[in-house]
């Protein structure tokens, strides 16, 4: 194989993933929710069915089936509505930062009352408002902001690994080129251009 070849199709699969996460963020974000909500259903499917396989079920009393039922209604739920899920949770987050921002507003004005506080000190709690307000407004593109971010930075990788593989092949090509010249050339030669060189 090329020594080329794996640089260069390292490149274009995270550029390829960036690209991916970027363009189908919003499916990306379900598809985790729903891996999280199959996951849960087989855990609480295995626990029910080892409490049932079970000769003795004393023990562990009437919990084990209970929580493991709950599961697997919990993990086909997430599957089958992992939109509703990504929203609900950022509605929630949302209106906590809401609550936590304006509660946050209102002791720096009585504090200010006193104090004579900077701006700046407003900056944070006005910011975190506004980003509440935005999740509320749009809860979808709040929820997909990691996987835009995530294929930026996979986008911004690739584009560095291409600029230092392309510098590389250079720097390696000029090597292999000095070391022909200095193989073909009699010793005055090669002593004048490292001289000139340097």
């Amino acid at each position: 194989m090329k020594s080329w070849l794996y640089p260069v199709l390292r490149i274009v699969c995270i550029l390829l993933m960036g690209v991916l996460l970027i363009v189908y963020r919003e499916t990306w974000a379900q598809l985790l929710v729903g891996i999280l909500g199959g996951l849960l259903a087989v855990y609480g499917l295995v626990s029910v069915v080892v409490y049932l396989a079970r000769k003795s079920r004393s023990d562990s009393g009437f919990f084990v089936p209970v929580a493991g039922g709950a599961c697997m209604v919990l993990g086909v739920l997430l599957m089958v509505k992992s939109k509703s899920f990504i929203q609900a949770i950022v509605y929630v987050a949302a209106a906590l930062l809401v609550a936590i921002s304006v509660s946050q507003l209102v002791r720096l004005v009585r504090r200010n009352r006193r104090l004579k506080l900077s701006g700046w000190f407003f900056v944070v709690p006005i910011l975190a408002l506004l980003i509440a307000v935005v999740a509320l407004w749009n809860p979808m593109n709040i929820a997909t902001l990691p996987m835009v971010l995530t294929g930026v930075g996979c986008v911004i990788c690739a584009i560095a690994d291409t600029i230092v593989f392309i510098l590389f092949r250079r720097q390696q090509k000029f090597i292999e080129k000095t070391v022909q010249a200095v193989e073909d050339a009699p010793e005055e030669v090669v002593a004048q251009s490292i001289d000139h060189a340097q």
